[in-house]
């Protein structure tokens, strides 16, 4: 499971790639993903080691690197669960507040007992 950082940045990639090797040079991925270059590097090799990218070559500025599965299982199962934790936000929203109309209806009902 990778960190909201890290996954918005192999979705970028995974955008940019198109499902085939690409060419890149560092001022462009630092102008893409507005991080510097010691960051955007450790990111790569993060993303090597875990097998979401795989890098052809590595050259000083120039990477070629594709997107691996790896990576599309990884973002399709993370906005799966940001679906499902939207649908149980809103089903908790919808008992609390009908939890509140039910204890606000009770105690109507039990005032004009009362009275």
């Amino acid at each position: 499971m990778l960190d909201k950082k890290s996954l918005k940045t192999l979705t970028k990639l995974n955008k940019l790639c198109n499902n085939s090797y690409k060419v890149f040079e560092m001022a462009e991925l630092e102008a893409i993903f507005g991080k510097k270059g010691d960051t955007l590097i450790n990111h790569i090799n993060y993303f090597k080691e875990h097998k979401f990218i795989d890098v052809k070559y590595d050259d000083e500025n120039v990477f070629c690197m594709c997107v691996l599965p790896k990576a599309f299982e990884e973002i399709e199962s993370s906005e799966n669960n940001n679906v499902i934790n939207n649908k149980l936000k809103k089903i908790m929203f919808l008992t609390c507040l009908l939890s509140a109309m039910s204890a606000f209806l009770g105690s109507f009902v039990a005032m004009l007992i009362i009275n």
